[in-house]
């Protein structure tokens, strides 16, 4: 694998663990930022399936929609449909709670269910990989 192409993919691997981790800090503060801590779940999500598809060499468009990257990443193997409920769980979360007017903060506990499934999307994708990548 050429060296440029694995450091963008550690790059989007990197992003994904951060967005992670800040979701999981803004979830545990007292009081909670839910709303912000589900759009980083959703950018975690985003980035773990864009981090895939760079390592297999696929192109994507520029997009925050989960089922679009979801479905590049089916197409090449198909056990990425076992993702498709958590997909659609958090890809409003790109925007929903992100501007005023729209919808009201989310409960913690949807922030807790979509670090929960943040983290076991990543998981997923980091056993698709090559375990040099992984890590």
């Amino acid at each position: 694998m050429p060296p440029e192409l694995r450091d963008e993919v550690f790059e989007w691997l990197s992003r994904a663990r951060n967005d992670i981790y800040g979701a999981d800090v803004l979830s545990s503060v007292d009081p909670p930022a839910p709303g912000i801590a589900c759009y980083l779940c959703q950018q975690a999500v985003e980035k773990a399936f864009k981090a895939f598809l760079v390592w297999r060499q696929t192109p994507f468009r520029r997009t925050h929609d989960l089922e679009y990257v979801l479905d590049l990443c089916a197409g090449i193997e198909g056990d990425f449909e076992k993702l498709r409920g958590a997909t659609k769980v958090l890809n409003p979360c790109a925007a929903q709670f992100r501007y005023p007017g729209r919808h009201p903060d989310p409960a913690p506990e949807r922030a807790r269910e979509a670090l929960r499934l943040a983290r076991e999307t990543l998981a997923f994708v980091l056993e698709r990989l090559p375990e040099e990548l992984s890590s």
